[in-house]
């Protein structure tokens, strides 16, 4: 085989295995933040400082953000092992940065809603062990694609470490996350400790599937254990 076929077939070969990781999406992206002040970044920064405690954050955090509703923000109260929930009456994006909004609530801002629910520290082990080998196991060959949905983004370890998926299929592990990220927010929303708790058997299930993932140089130097 020539040289020229041999870099088109691993080409061919690169290109089926990004459409079968982005189709499956078993794996989260990798979400890095630069220093430039993008309307995207600013959008973030916006977003985190309402629902994130201005990312002032502790093991773990995620963010909910529907392309058209509001948003939702959670993350640990370590000093009280507590679940923080915040939810703005309005979608962030499009209230900073849509044409409806006038001068005069931009200035008053989105309402933001605090719900705060206990949770016991052994569960909050498992989430943060969850979140990170989810994020840990992320790949940019995961980079998410579409219009109209839902971005969720995970946040390890301060928010030092970050990763998203975007509106995930049926049976993948980021649906399972989605399911679990959904309940943990309609949980705190509901003060309901033991629903969060009674997660801990899926938590644990999926994070052995998420470190799966992980290259065998992490497994056998056993690199995959949280910080």
């Amino acid at each position: 085989m020539k040289p020229k076929d041999l870099i088109a077939f691993f080409l061919i070969i690169l290109g089926i295995s990004f459409s079968l990781e982005s189709k499956a999406q078993n794996r989260l992206y990798p979400t890095g933040r630069d220093n430039s002040q993008s309307t995207l970044n600013q959008y973030k920064a916006k977003r985190d400082s309402l629902l994130l405690n201005n990312r002032e954050l502790g093991d773990f955090a995620f963010t909910i953000s529907p392309s058209f509703y509001g948003n939702t923000g959670c993350y640990y109260d370590k000093s009280k092992s507590e679940i923080v929930l915040n939810v703005s009456n309005e979608n962030i994006w499009y209230f900073y940065n849509g044409e409806h909004t006038t001068p005069e609530e931009k200035k008053a801002g989105v309402k933001i809603t605090e719900y705060r629910c206990p949770v016991s520290r052994e569960t909050a082990r498992e989430i943060k062990k969850l979140f990170f080998a989810a994020v840990f196991t992320s790949s940019y060959f995961a980079a998410p694609v579409g219009l109209d949905g839902t971005t969720y983004e995970l946040l390890y370890y301060h928010g030092v470490y970050t990763a998203e998926f975007w509106s995930p299929e049926k049976g993948t592990n980021c649906h399972r996350l989605e399911k679990i990220l959904k309940t943990i927010a309609t949980a705190v929303r509901e003060n309901k400790q033991e629903e969060i708790d009674n997660l801990a058997p899926e938590i644990e299930a999926l994070t052995k599937e998420f470190e799966k993932l992980f290259p065998e140089e992490a497994k056998e130097k056993k690199l995959y254990f949280p910080l």
